[in-house]
């Protein structure tokens, strides 16, 4: 759907169960797949915007991928903890001197989209960012929360 540069981005969740997240999944574009990015995990503010006064775990990603697409990072060692209906963002900072791209869909709904701009969170109405979260229960039972509110089971 296009490819999007320079600043932070993030997409609200919420929190199917108590668990863990352990991976931040994200689309990668053509342009610095290989460059460093921060993830950030943080409440929903609420304005409905990234809270990042209330941050849950910070992972500085060197980068490395070697070409567009999916990029799963492990951030199973940030202990990110929640319960059930924990509203949170997955935030995509591109790291200093670094200009990775992401993309998104063609069409869909934008709801759970912010991105920062002018020193402020905004809401977008670009259509879903590809990035996704990989929560664990208890159990070992594994789903992918989508950037468009759903909810795939990865067992």
């Amino acid at each position: 759907g296009g490819e999007m540069y320079n600043c932070p981005r993030a997409v609200w969740f919420v929190m199917p169960f108590d668990g863990t997240i352990i991976t931040a999944r994200t689309g990668l574009g053509t342009d610095g797949t290989s460059d460093a990015y921060d993830i950030i995990f943080c409440d929903r503010g609420t304005d409905g915007l990234p809270d990042e006064s209330t941050i849950y775990g910070t992972l500085n990603h060197p980068g490395g991928a070697s070409a567009p697409g999916w990029e799963d990072v492990d951030v199973s060692s940030l202990d990110v903890e929640l319960t059930s209906g924990d509203e949170f963002y997955y935030v995509f900072k591109p790291a200093n001197g670094s200009t990775p791209s992401m993309v998104r869909d063609v069409s869909g709904d934008p709801s759970h989209n912010a991105w920062f701009s002018s020193g402020t969170w905004k809401t977008s109405s670009l259509p879903p960012y590809h990035m996704r979260v990989v929560v664990e229960d208890d159990s070992g039972s594994r789903v992918e929360l989508s950037s468009w509110g759903e909810v795939k089971t990865l067992d």
